[in-house]
């Protein structure tokens, strides 16, 4: 009885280590993808869009230029130096 309650507890440390791998291939292609869409066209894209209407937001600059928010994000931030700006 305790041989099968170890080899059951094994098969679930695998299905664990197994879904652990998943997510950690998941989160690179993640890192991937926004290393891909960060290329200096797109970042001149988002300046140029911005420059035209400075009330667009984050997600509707993604839309627009079919891009990762996080990508738009990351660009308005680290390379053009943007941030938020509150303003009732």
């Amino acid at each position: 009885m305790e041989s099968m309650f170890y080899q059951g507890h094994r098969f679930l440390d695998g299905i664990t280590h197994f879904w652990m791998a998943v997510s950690v291939w998941k989160a690179n292609l993640v890192l991937e993808d926004l290393a891909r869409q960060k290329t200096e066209e797109n970042v001149t894209k988002v300046r140029d869009l911005v420059r035209s209407d400075r009330r667009l937001t984050v997600t509707m600059i993604s839309s627009v230029l079919n891009l990762n928010r996080q990508t738009v994000d990351e660009i308005l931030t680290f390379e053009l130096g943007m941030q938020k700006i509150c303003g009732h």
